[in-house]
Parts: C-alpha cells; sequence; structure tokens
C-alpha cells in the first residue's frame, strides 16, 4: 500500500500542473486554480483517510475514530468550498475536474496494485 500511495502523491500533481496549464490557455485563471484546489482537496482528504487508518487500525475503538476523524474531513472541506464560493474564486467544474483526475489516478494505482498482489 504505500508503494502505492508514494506513486499517487507523485503522479497527481505532475498531470494536475499539465492540466492546469493547458486550461490556462482557454479559460479564466479560476478554473486551473479550481481544478488544482479540487486535486490539493483530495490527496489531502486521501492522506486523512491513509493516517486514521494506519493510527487506529488495531484499536478497539477502530471504526469509530475513522468516523469521526472522516465526519471532520467532510466539515473541513464543506467549510472551505463554501468560503472560496463566497469569495468567488472557484469554479465548480474545474474543482470536479481536479478532484475526478486525482480519483482516477487513484483508482488506476489501485488497480496496478492489485494485479501485481495476484
Amino acid at each position: 500500500m504505500e508503494i502505492m500511495i508514494k506513486r499517487i502523491y507523485k503522479q497527481t500533481p505532475i498531470i494536475i500542473s499539465i492540466l492546469a496549464i493547458i486550461s490556462s490557455f482557454f479559460t479564466e485563471w479560476r478554473f486551473p486554480f479550481s481544478v488544482i484546489i479540487g486535486s490539493i482537496v483530495f490527496l489531502a482528504s486521501l492522506w486523512s483517510i491513509v493516517w486514521a487508518v494506519k493510527k487506529f487500525l488495531y484499536q478497539g475503538s477502530a471504526q469509530a475514530s475513522i468516523v469521526v476523524v472522516s465526519a471532520l474531513k467532510m466539515l473541513a472541506i464543506f467549510a472551505l468550498l463554501v468560503a472560496l464560493a463566497m469569495l468567488e474564486l472557484i469554479n465548480v467544474i474545474g474543482f470536479i475536474t481536479g478532484f475526478t483526475v486525482s480519483l482516477m489516478i487513484t483508482a488506476k494505482e489501485g488497480f496496478i496494485a492489485s494485479r501485481k498482489k495476484t
């Protein structure tokens, strides 16, 4: 799992940077900014899940602890998005694009890791 997570953390910034640079030629500044923010939110969310699982996995209250961490993470993401939307700094399509591209990279790496295990 460690190798898969490291590969995700290496590949995502490269691909998101390329996507943001290309989109900056065709759209206003908010779209590439939102792509980057969407990717950062996804990677921070992934990091918090990995941290929670590593920290609480073999404890008695692992499930409850992971649920609390996930709830706090969702609250933080919601607060960030509301603040950015109120300041009109974010493009929703760009945010979803960055989040989805990062998710696809994670799915690809997960598929590759699962194929190597069998």
